[in-house]
Formats: structure tokens, C-alpha cells, sequence
């Protein structure tokens, strides 16, 4: 468990420290990697692409029920059989707790990374988006719980179920 509160503790650092970056330099728009990366700052007082813009009292009821939910998780889990779920966990808790932090502190979340590609991919603007590191740990806390109920969760259920289903020597 232990390892999963490090996880926590480093994706809130890590965020934290780079938005700092990114607060003191504000980019208008820099160049990272032509067409992949830029960072351009933005200070977003909503959720995800800018949806629910200033409205911090429900953003807050949202993240408290998310942490709630996820402190609850953390109390159900066995983290020595379920390492891709714990560690997917872990990200996603610490990416909601970076994103709470600027909420609290700033009133808005500080977004810098964005994507230029995607806009050329996905249809009508929905590519026209900006994020920071925490949306990039629920992003991939999020991809591994996939990962764990699709392919890893079954197994253990199998084999727990196979183990039920034999029947005793005589």
C-alpha cells in the first residue's frame, strides 16, 4: 500500500511543479514538437474541455463524491493481487487531487499542454483541447482499470471459479 500513496504523493508533485512552470512562463503558444506537443497556457474554470465553466461549488460536491469513491476503493482493494488496479487507482486519485488543489488554490485549473494532431484526427474541434499532468494520470490511471476489468479481473475470477468448481477425490 505503501507504494500506491508514493504514486499518489509524486503525481501531485509532478503536476503541481510543472503548472508552476507553466504559471510563471505563461506560453502563448511554444513549439514543443511541431504538430504533436505546444504549451499554451490557459487558466480553465471548468471541467474537461472547458465544460462547466465557473462553477466551483459543483466541481467541488464532484471531486469530493470522486474521492469518496475512490477512498472506498482503496479500502476494498488487495493491492499484493491487483498491482495494475492499485497503480491505476493510485494515478487517478492523484490526478483528481492536482486538478483539487488548483481549484482551491486559483479558482480555476491551469492547462498548458496541447495537441495540435488531434485537431487534424477528431472531427468538429473536439481536438481543440488543452490539459496538464493530472488529466494525463487519469488518463492513464483511467486506461489501466480498463485494462485490469477487460483482460485481468476475468482471470481471477476464473480461476477462483475453476477452484470452486472441483470437485473433491475420494
Amino acid at each position: 500500500m505503501w507504494w500506491s500513496i508514493l504514486i499518489i504523493a509524486l503525481s501531485i508533485i509532478l503536476d503541481q511543479v510543472f503548472k508552476l512552470i507553466a504559471g510563471i512562463y505563461q506560453p502563448s503558444e511554444t513549439v514543443f514538437i511541431k504538430n504533436v506537443i505546444h504549451f499554451s497556457y490557459v487558466e480553465n474554470s471548468g471541467a474537461s474541455y472547458g465544460i462547466l465553466p465557473n462553477n466551483q461549488l459543483l466541481l467541488a460536491g464532484i471531486t469530493i463524491v470522486a474521492l469518496g469513491v475512490f477512498g472506498y476503493l482503496f479500502y476494498r482493494m488487495n493491492f499484493s493481487k491487483n498491482k495494475v488496479y492499485a497503480v491505476g487507482l493510485s494515478l487517478i486519485v492523484g490526478g483528481t487531487l492536482g486538478n483539487a488543489i488548483d481549484r482551491v488554490m486559483n479558482g480555476y485549473v491551469v492547462d498548458f499542454l496541447y495537441y495540435p494532431f488531434l485537431d487534424k484526427i477528431l472531427p468538429n474541434g473536439i481536438g481543440a483541447f488543452s490539459n496538464n499532468p493530472a488529466d494525463l494520470f487519469l488518463f492513464a490511471g483511467l486506461i489501466l482499470l480498463i485494462i485490469h476489468i477487460l483482460f485481468l479481473d476475468k482471470k481471477g475470477k476464473k480461476s477462483a471459479k475453476d477452484q470452486g468448481n472441483q470437485s473433491p477425490k475420494s
